[in-house]
């Protein structure tokens, strides 16, 4: 279509964004399926930009924003580091997916489509871990929903933490975590009721208890009350609130929380955990300030390893600092707080979606590396992408002739 993405694909792009299915199952390294939809978006955007209907500003400021990542390419071949290439090569592709979502913002109905595919794609991931948790694991693997690379290997006291279909448990609980902001976005634009946003934490709590995670619960909640905060209407904050006190509230009183409550309660597991993550983060936070051009994923990992004995940062602002230079870090950081900002708005305004969802991947990013999973790629590079996104009344049509492609302002 000339002016418009087509009826189905923002609902699409929203599922796919987060059913990130393996392409080659067997192989460890499979491609995932937001791989290939980013070379074909790419070819869009070429083909677009060749029919003089791609804005160039946009592009060219995603190509500016994202050199960090680019820049390490070469020089990874060099250092036989091939986790570098392949997490660059996806900052690449997640440049074609940052112009279309903007693209999406520009019609409302549109928006609503992502968001629903979010919602209904979140709910797969939901489905994955529960059939894994009565051994289906094999029948999985045959459509890509999870691959020989899942990790089957941690436990919670007796209990095996479920990878889910991102193949590892913090991975695929994050991206769960995500039909929250989706589903009170749907809420608050009244295309949603109340009984979506508590089906959505029912599911969301079954999928965090198979992966026994804690972080993304306490995100929950965060964003829950965020949203409620950015409703401006009475009603709805109360309507919403109720659901949480009446039905929630008891069945945690009555089952617990996701992993048990002595995954909750275990004082010295918890302080074990935390003292871990201080060192990481700290440790992170020194190779960055004192290399701030970047270390590489390998190299990267090798380094905060021999500091702090932890090879990961359990941190995703920090991730992007160690591996790709602290001002890399510094932008990403001002593109997830631009994105929230404009919560300010209210629901009438057309960055609420990618508002709630920036919120709420800011907290997750606090906790664990995030940033090596595609889904979290592509929604970073949107929201440092509209750094200079100028966004109008979301239309529910097609635009007015004449009006500026999304990204143009007067």
């Amino acid at each position: 279509m000339r002016h418009s993405l087509g009826q189905y694909f923002p609902f699409l792009a929203g599922f796919f964004l987060v059913v990130n299915l393996f392409v080659v199952p067997p192989v460890d390294a499979s491609p995932r399926l937001t791989d290939l939809l980013g070379i074909a978006l790419g070819l869009r955007v070429l083909y677009r930009l060749a029919t003089g209907r791609q804005p160039v500003l946009p592009l060219a400021f995603a190509f500016f924003a994202l050199a960090f990542p680019l820049a390490w390419i070469v020089p990874a071949f060099f250092m036989e580091d091939p986790a570098t290439i392949v997490q660059s090569g996806r900052w690449l592709l997640a440049i074609p997916w940052a112009l279309t979502l903007l693209e999406i913002l520009r019609r409302e109905d549109h928006t609503i489509g992502l968001a629903w595919g979010l919602v209904i794609g979140c709910g797969v991931n939901v489905g994955v871990i529960m059939l894994q948790a009565v051994g289906l694991e094999g029948y999985l693997r045959w459509v890509g929903l999870s691959s020989d690379s899942a990790i089957y290997y941690y436990t919670t006291g007796l209990a095996l933490r479920l990878p889910g279909l991102h193949g590892h448990h913090g991975a695929s609980s994050a991206v769960m975590s995500l039909i929250i902001p989706a589903v009170m976005y749907l809420y608050l634009k009244g295309r949603a009721g109340a009984l979506w946003v508590l089906v959505s934490l029912g599911a969301l709590m079954i999928g965090l208890h198979l992966a026994s995670t804690r972080s993304p619960l306490v995100i929950t909640a965060a964003t829950l009350l965020f949203a409620m905060l950015t409703a401006r209407r009475l009603d709805r904050i109360l309507a919403a609130l109720g659901v949480v006190l009446v039905l929630v509230v008891p069945v945690l009183v009555m089952v617990g929380p996701p992993g048990g409550w002595s995954r909750w309660t275990d004082q010295q597991a918890i302080s074990t955990n935390a003292q871990e993550r201080f060192d990481s983060n700290l440790g992170s936070a020194y190779l960055t300030v004192t290399v701030p051009w970047g270390h590489g994923v390998k190299n990267g990992a090798m380094q905060l390893a021999d500091r702090t004995t932890q090879s990961a940062t359990h941190n995703a602002f920090l991730q992007a600092g160690l591996v790709y230079g602290l001002p890399f870090a510094m932008l990403v950081i001002l593109g997830v707080g631009r994105a929230v900002s404009r919560a300010r708005h209210g629901p009438g305004h057309p960055g609420l979606l990618p508002a709630l969802l920036a919120f709420h991947f800011g907290g997750l990013a606090m906790f664990e590396e995030h940033l090596n999973n595609p889904t979290f790629i592509i929604l970073v590079a949107w929201f440092v992408t509209a750094l200079i996104w100028a966004p109008r009344p979301a239309a529910e049509g097609p635009p007015p002739a004449g009006a500026l492609p999304a990204g143009q302002t007067d």
